[in-house]
């Protein structure tokens, strides 16, 4: 069996085990047996190895998960219901846990509504605490209107249980039903009124249905202070957009008062707080004031960011001196990283593209595995037209880290915009819409690889589809492009007209409508674009 299976021969390894096990009466025979099955995906193998492991060792819980599994995977939905209802009976905290995480598996996403239903009115799975129960699996997967219910039953069982009354209301808020789902954050809340992170949640809810006087009121009514509360009252403040600037810094100059008397805050979220209300106030000198005041700890990194940042606006070079003292003082990580990015954000930004480069170099030389670093210098190099440092680092990005959608979009993107290779960039920006297929700006991508590649219909489509995602300038100059080379003309002139009235800033755009609108001939030249 060993043999077999380094030869890279599961299922032979997987039988040969089975016949040892059943000589021998071993139970880890029989359970490497399972494991070398369901790793081959022969599930009826793996079944019958699971068979003989509950027979050698019938109370073994990990056996009977086994068994139960295998019937699931094959779509044995009244054999697998028995399994997971021993499963149940099992005397052992483990047991209802494992039988949800059954059901939750990937594989068994063919039975799991059929499971849930017939499960839901087990008393060990309506026992569990609810937010490890029945309704968050119902939610993940995509069983709102169960979710519902099992929440209300829990609400009506349970009604001062503060989490059956919050899930219930994510029940709400996946159903669409916005008030019900306010009224019932609301009630837990009040069940539980010095929980942060819900009154935060109740107020996502409240803002999206645009409620700000509630939303003022649940954050003033909070028992305690809290950095989060205070930020999520600033945000408030700014969202009002009907308030005048004048308006806007009065309520600023109040949350100011309230912030410095507020000594629960401890003195840093109180100094870093204040200067982000100066600084929002357009108050540079007294942002810094409070900023400089932050003594070296949790939160000094975040202020020596905000500071270079104000520096920035008329003195580069002192805010890349303030940024090099953070570089090498003992910060974690993840401050070296940002204050290595935003120094060559500021760089870029003055056209010091050289400069922004040996920054993120020498980030790199430290941190040589950092993805947001790499993905950084990649995109300075496609700003200088350095094709191949950019295809070097973002093919290193996603040697690392393989899923990520965004590098595969640049990667691909780029090389569509300045090469010829049009399949492959095309492959890799079908990668990333595998990976992230509500991306509007990968289906921009997408879409204008299909244009390139002359599969117009595919593009139309794709295009069509990221700018009802995003409506945006660029994506609405490339849809121009395609319904124009597709001989559509008269909806790429209705486009023209509808897009530059609502970007009229938009350079990608105006430089197509001109372009096509000059001559009759289709060009299918792209707009310079930065992934």
């Amino acid at each position: 069996a060993e043999f077999a299976a380094a030869d890279k021969r599961p299922e032979d390894a997987a039988r040969l085990y089975i016949t040892a096990a059943k000589a021998e009466k071993r139970a880890d025979f029989a359970e490497r047996a399972a494991r070398l099955a369901l790793s081959a995906r022969n599930f009826g193998l793996a079944q019958e190895a699971a068979d003989v492991w509950l027979a050698i060792s019938p109370k073994d819980l990990n056996a009977l998960q086994a068994q139960a599994f295998t019937l699931i995977v094959q779509g044995k939905k009244d054999e697998a219901l028995v399994k997971l209802r021993s499963l149940l009976l099992v005397d052992s905290p483990e047991a209802a846990g494992l039988a949800l995480n059954l059901v939750a598996a990937p594989d068994a996403r063919g039975l799991a509504f059929e499971l849930l239903q017939a499960l839901k009115t087990e008393p060990k799975l309506l026992a569990l605490p609810i937010e490890r129960g029945l309704v968050p699996l119902s939610l993940r997967l995509k069983q709102n209107d169960l979710a519902l219910e099992l929440s209300q039953t829990r609400v009506q069982s349970e009604p001062e249980n503060a989490k059956a009354w919050l899930w219930q209301g994510l029940a709400q808020i996946a159903l669409d039903r916005q008030d019900d789902a306010a009224k019932s954050y609301a009630k837990a809340l009040e069940l539980d009124p010095k929980n942060v992170r819900l009154r935060l949640s109740y107020v996502q809810v409240l803002n999206r249905q645009k409620r700000f006087d509630e939303i003022d009121a649940v954050l003033k009514g909070a028992p305690e202070a809290s950095e989060e509360i205070f930020q999520a009252r600033i945000a408030l403040v700014l969202a009002k957009r009907d308030l005048k600037p004048t308006a806007i810094n009065k309520s600023l100059k109040r949350l100011a008062k309230e912030i410095e008397r507020a000594e629960g805050l401890g003195l840093s979220n109180r100094q870093m707080l204040l200067g982000q209300i100066y600084e929002l106030m357009d108050q540079p000198k007294t942002a810094l004031e409070w900023y400089g005041a932050v003594s070296k700890g949790e939160a000094w990194p975040g202020a020596q960011l905000r500071i270079a940042i104000i520096q920035s606006e008329n003195d580069l070079k002192a805010a890349r001196t303030t940024l090099h003292a953070l570089q090498n003082a003992d910060a974690p990580e993840q401050a070296l990283v940002d204050a290595y990015l935003l120094e060559s954000e500021l760089l870029a930004k003055a056209k010091q593209l050289d400069f922004a480069h040996a920054s993120l170099t020498e980030a790199l030389d430290r941190m040589p595995e950092n993805t947001a670093l790499l993905y950084a210098r990649a995109m300075n190099a496609f700003a200088q037209d350095d094709i191949s440092g950019l295809e070097s680092d973002l093919k290193r990005v996603i040697e690392i880290d393989p899923e990520n959608a965004q590098a595969l979009n640049a990667l691909g993107y780029s090389l569509l915009d300045r090469t010829a290779r049009v399949d492959e960039a095309t492959n890799y920006i079908q990668q990333a819409y595998l990976l992230d297929p509500k991306s509007s700006a990968i289906m921009d991508s997408l879409g204008w690889a299909y244009f390139k590649g002359g599969r117009l219909d595919q593009a139309v489509v794709q295009l069509r589809a990221a700018y009802e995602a995003e409506p945006e300038g660029e994506i609405a100059a490339h849809l121009i492009d395609a319904l124009w080379a597709l001989g559509a003309e008269p909806e790429a002139r209705e486009l023209m007209a509808e897009s530059s009235k609502k970007f009229p800033e938009s350079a990608p755009l105006k430089a197509t409508i001109e372009r096509l609108t000059r001559t009759p001939a289709i060009n299918k030249s792209i707009p310079k674009k930065s992934p």
